[in-house]
Order: structure tokens, then sequence, then C-alpha cells
């Protein structure tokens, strides 16, 4: 699969890049504080203590970046602070590892995901992101479900982008 197939084109990423920076960190900063809690509390997100992971979906032009507040055991919005590490990706390529649909290791080497940074902070988000089980998560298997379907409805938009033009082509109107 070439890197660029499934770019989310600009006119549906379009209204994503407009919302600023810390009001979507704060919105995904809450939902993964929720989704995570039992993680947080059992310290198996401590690895990011001091450390500021940084996530960019390239095709969707938002970029996010986390840390760790270990008093208070939660997830903090790290945007303006210099990443440790940053994975870098488009959309697509982001579901695939999350519903592991696709090794992490062959995303990471055929450069669909892309890391640079503290490469122990990286095999330390990669083998937590190995660890989760959706069944652990408070609304997990909604989660999976929905990212899970995700990834079957996502290739589908591209084949009708291809399909459009073919059709349009035929049927010229003046």
């Amino acid at each position: 699969m070439k890197n660029n197939q499934y770019i989310l084109p600009k006119i549906l990423s379009a209204p994503i890049s407009l919302v600023p920076p810390t009001i979507s960190t704060g919105a995904i900063v809450m939902v993964l504080n929720k989704t995570l809690k039992s993680y947080l509390i059992n310290g198996e997100l401590d690895f990011l203590k001091d450390k500021v992971l940084s996530i960019k979906i390239e095709d969707i032009n938002v970029c996010f970046a986390v840390s760790i507040d270990e008093s208070k055991k939660t997830i903090i919005n790290a945007v303006g602070k210099q990443a440790d590490m940053t994975i870098a990706g488009n959309l697509y390529e982001f579901l695939l590892l999350i519903v592991r649909s696709e090794d992490p290791d062959t995303l990471f080497f055929n450069r669909r995901l892309k890391m640079s940074g503290d490469t122990e902070l990286g095999l330390n988000v990669k083998n937590f992101l190995d660890s989760i089980e959706f069944d652990d998560l408070k609304y997990g298997k909604t989660i999976e479900k929905i990212f899970k379907k995700s990834t079957t409805i996502y290739p589908k938009l591209f084949k009708l982008r291809d399909i459009v033009p073919k059709y349009s082509a035929k049927y010229k109107y003046s």
C-alpha cells in the first residue's frame, strides 16, 4: 500500500484543522483520562513522567502533546512544550495501530508512521499500546467497535473518490 493512498482530502479535514490546538488537545486529554483511568492509577503510564509525547495526524492537520501529572495520576495537556518524542502519520494509519489490524512494527518500518526523538520513550509507548485490552477500558467495546468500523469504511471513501471522476467525465453537463 502506498503511503499516501488514504490521505484525507483537505475539504474533509479543513473543519477539523480550524479547531485551536488547546481546545482539541483539551478534549483529547479528557477522553484519554476517562478511558485510561485504570492504567493511570496502576502507574502503567509513569514512563511519561517528565516527558512530552507529541502526536501529529498529518492529513487532518491535528497535533497534540501530552504528559503526565504523577501526583494526580492524570494525563495533562503539554501543547507548547518541547516534545521528547513525536509520532506522526495519517489518520488511517493511527486507526490501524489502535485496532491492531496492522502490526505496529510494519507501520513504522514502512514509514507509514514516523517516530522521532527519545527512542526509549517510543518503545515504552509502543509496548503500552500493545498491552491495552479494550475489555479493560471504560467504554472499551464501544470504542473498539467504532474504530474497527472506521478502518473498513475509510478505504471505501477513497474508492468513491476514484469512481466519481470517471462517472462525472462520462456525463458532462453544460
